[in-house]
């Protein structure tokens, strides 16, 4: 069965440092079975980094919410 006939594995990184940026995002990227659906970083500088990064993914930005804060996704 073809990618193209189930639904892709979402996926979210938490952290945005070198590692996540340089190595697993890219990896992310190139796996037609899997989509990035999320990021989560303290630093905002590394937030916008990766999210500009990567327009053309359906990325939340999430840094620091409280607990009880709507959202797809809270790191």
């Amino acid at each position: 069965m073809s990618t193209t006939n189930r639904s892709k594995i979402r996926c979210g990184v938490i952290g945005c440092g070198h590692i996540a940026y340089d190595k697993v995002m890219p990896a992310l990227g190139m796996a037609r079975n899997m989509e990035l659906v999320a990021l989560s970083d303290p630093d905002t500088t590394r937030l916008e980094r990766a999210q500009a990064a990567y327009p053309t993914k359906p990325v939340r930005l999430v840094s620091g919410a409280p607990p009880g804060t709507p959202g797809d996704v809270v790191a």
